[in-house]
């Protein structure tokens, strides 16, 4: 039974996280995972305006999604995506005059990773929301919803 990545993250580091996509494809191709979407136009429909990018990586099992993401290989390229993370370094909010500041919430050179990954069983995913309605989480159904980017991600 087929398993997912189901991921988020905000890119601060534009040129760490080119070095982490130009690694994680072959990856993955390795353990048999597959991109049903990453990137595009995406629409914050509750909660806060965190995260800017969302990816979905579909395995052939669960098993294979956990050996990929603990992968040596994966692990080394990862460390590109995590040394931009930025998320649990600082903290933005509202100060009592009414200014919004970001201030840094750990010491200079502590290391902080956001890695924002799950790995998570088909069985349990019925159901992807997208610009362009709730679609039933299949390949068929996404290739139906998206018939322009259709075998983009083979």
């Amino acid at each position: 039974m087929p398993a997912y990545w189901v991921a988020r993250s905000k890119v601060n580091d534009p040129v760490e996280y080119k070095k982490y996509t130009d690694l994680v494809p072959g990856i993955i191709a390795k353990y048999g995972g597959k991109v049903l979407a990453r990137g595009g136009r995406f629409q914050i429909m509750e909660g806060p305006d965190k995260f800017h990018r969302f990816i979905v990586i579909e395995f052939p099992t669960f098993e294979q999604g956990v050996a990929c993401f603990k992968s040596p290989e994966y692990d080394k390229a990862a460390a590109f995506r995590r040394s931009g993370a930025g998320e649990v370094e600082t903290m933005t909010g509202r100060t009592a005059d009414g200014r919004i500041e970001t201030v840094r919430v750990v010491p200079d050179g502590s290391p902080v990773a956001n890695y924002g990954f799950d790995v998570t069983p088909a069985r349990l995913i019925t159901g992807l929301i997208t610009e362009r309605g709730v679609i039933a989480a299949s390949r068929e159904a996404l290739a139906r919803a998206f018939p322009e980017r259709a075998g983009a991600a083979e």
